[in-house]
């Protein structure tokens, strides 16, 4: 059985919907607990332990994969491109900038880095980069056969 041009379009596009969601999901979630932290602790230490700031860069290429899905859809063969190149080259950023992470501790946590218990959640943004490179990569190089919007629009 084929898969038709119209479906496999809708693969990729579900690809990096998928990948770019992860990313986003991961973003919002605590990359790193404190063991034995007291409950005194001034919650800017649990918020400075979150995705979101521990690589914000890798949240703000989630949102280009949702960009780049739009940009997808309403572009043509050669636009098309040029969409899914950058598409790997932000899911290529988002998991150097997730192991960077997962590998060794930004400067940020300073001396607690020692002390500090990483979880699963740079994984899951390496996982959405992964897909969102994996998308790309088949958008630059299967989108010529896409159907296209009507010249309308």
């Amino acid at each position: 059985m084929t898969m038709t041009s119209r479906r496999e379009m809708i693969a990729v596009l579900a690809v990096v919907l998928v990948g770019a969601a992860l990313v986003l999901l991961a973003g919002t979630q605590p990359w790193a607990s404190v063991p034995g932290a007291d409950v005194t602790e001034p919650t800017s230490v649990e918020a400075a332990l979150k995705g979101s700031a521990i690589s914000p860069g890798a949240r703000a290429l989630g949102l280009v994969g949702l960009a780049g899905i739009v940009a997808l859809l309403a572009t043509r063969r050669m636009g098309r491109r040029v969409v899914g190149v950058l598409l790997a080259l932000a899911g290529l950023a988002t998991c150097a900038l997730s192991l960077f992470w997962s590998v060794d501790p930004p400067a940020l946590l300073g001396d607690a880095s020692a002390t500090v218990d990483r979880t699963f959640w740079s994984w899951v943004s390496v996982a959405g980069g992964v897909l969102v490179l994996l998308g790309g990569v088949l958008a630059a190089i299967r989108s010529s056969r896409w159907p296209a919007m009507g010249s309308r629009y």
